[in-house]
C-alpha cells in the first residue's frame, strides 16, 4: 500500500513490513522522504537502547523510592527496591520491629518473705546505678528504680545475651544475679510462666553468697530467687496491617528473637501470626547437644 506523506499528522505511527514501528513526526516535521525518515528514526532509536534502558531503570526505581518516602519508608539503597520485590521470606526481630522497643516495668513480685518490696527496690536501685548495661530492658529497670545506692559494688559481670544473665557482687549483701528465670532457676516459677503467656519479658532477681567468678561465669549452687520482674513491650501501631499486606504478597514471615519463646509466641499471636504456636527453642537444642 502506497504511503502519502501529505496525509501524515503528528502522532501517527508507520508500521513496516517486519512489524516494526517508527514515529512519523520526523517525516512530518522535517519533510524528509519516507526512506530517509525510516533510516534516521531507526538510528536514533537504536542508539538509545543501551542508555535508554539504564535511564528507564533509574527512573522506575526513583519513582518507587518517592512513593515509599510518601509512606514514611526510608530507602537507604535505591536498588534495594528491586531486591525487595524478589523477597519470598522475611525474618523479623521482635523488640523494636514488631514491638515499639519502649520497655516498661509492669510489676515486681517478691518471692521471699524476708525480702519485701522496699528491700527489692533498694537492691535493684544499687544494681542499676553500678551497672553499665544500656539495653532497652536495663533502661526500663533503671528508670523504674531510681534511689539511694545502699550497697556498694565490689565487682560486676555485665549482662550477656549468650548466657542471658548478668551478676554483681554487692558489699554487705552477696552476689546478685539478674536474668532469665529459665537460665538461673532449676524449677519453673508459675508466676513467671503466666507473665510469659501474657507476652511480657520476665527477669528474676536472685542472690548467692558465692564469690563472682569472672574467668568462668556459671550459676552458683546456692542461688535463691528473690523476685520476678515483669517487663512489657507494647506492639508497634500498624504492625498487624503491615504483616497482613506482606502475607497478601505471598511473603512468608518468621520471627527470630533472643527472648523466651513463650513470650515471642504471645507477641506473634497479638500481631496476627497464624502459626504463632509453632516455635523452635534453639537454647534448648544447644543444651541438648552439650
Amino acid at each position: 500500500m502506497a504511503l502519502n506523506p501529505e496525509e501524515l499528522v503528528l502522532g501517527d505511527v508507520i508500521r513496516l513490513s517486519a512489524g516494526e514501528q517508527i514515529p512519523s513526526d520526523a517525516l512530518v516535521l522535517e519533510g524528509l522522504p519516507l526512506k530517509s525518515s525510516v533510516v534516521n528514526s531507526s538510528t536514533a532509536l537504536l542508539g538509545m537502547l543501551p542508555k535508554g534502558i539504564a535511564l528507564l531503570t533509574i527512573t522506575s526505581l526513583l519513582t518507587a523510592v518517592i512513593k515509599l518516602g510518601l509512606k514514611k519508608v526510608l530507602v537507604q539503597e535505591m536498588y534495594s527496591v528491586e531486591t525487595l520485590a524478589r523477597v519470598d521470606m522475611l525474618c523479623l526481630d521482635k523488640t523494636g520491629t514488631i514491638t515499639q522497643g519502649k520497655m516498661q516495668v509492669e510489676a515486681v513480685l517478691p518471692l521471699m518473705e524476708t525480702y519485701g518490696e522496699e528491700t527489692i527496690a533498694s537492691i535493684l536501685a544499687s544494681y542499676m546505678a553500678h551497672s553499665e548495661d544500656k539495653n532497652p530492658t536495663a533502661q526500663a529497670i533503671r528508670q523504674r528504680f531510681q534511689g539511694q545506692v545502699v550497697y556498694p559494688m565490689i565487682s560486676n559481670l555485665p549482662f550477656s545475651s549468650d548466657r542471658k544473665w548478668g551478676a554483681m557482687e554487692l558489699e554487705g549483701l552477696g552476689t546478685v544475679f539478674l536474668g532469665a528465670p529459665e537460665m538461673l532457676l532449676e524449677n519453673e516459677v508459675l508466676e513467671a510462666r503466666e507473665a510469659l503467656e501474657r507476652g511480657s519479658r520476665v527477669l528474676v532477681l536472685a542472690l548467692s553468697q558465692e564469690k563472682l567468678d569472672h574467668h568462668k561465669p556459671q550459676k552458683p549452687s546456692d542461688i535463691q530467687a528473690l523476685a520476678l520482674l515483669e517487663i512489657l513491650g507494647p506492639i508497634r501501631e500498624g504492625a498487624a496491617e503491615t504483616l497482613d499486606y506482606l502475607r497478601s504478597q505471598e511473603v512468608g514471615l518468621k520471627i527470630i528473637s533472643g527472648d523466651n519463646p513463650v513470650t515471642v509466641s504471645s507477641i506473634a499471636q497479638k500481631a496476627g501470626f497464624a502459626d504463632y504456636d509453632s516455635y523452635v527453642d534453639c537454647s534448648t537444642k544447644s543444651r541438648m547437644r552439650n
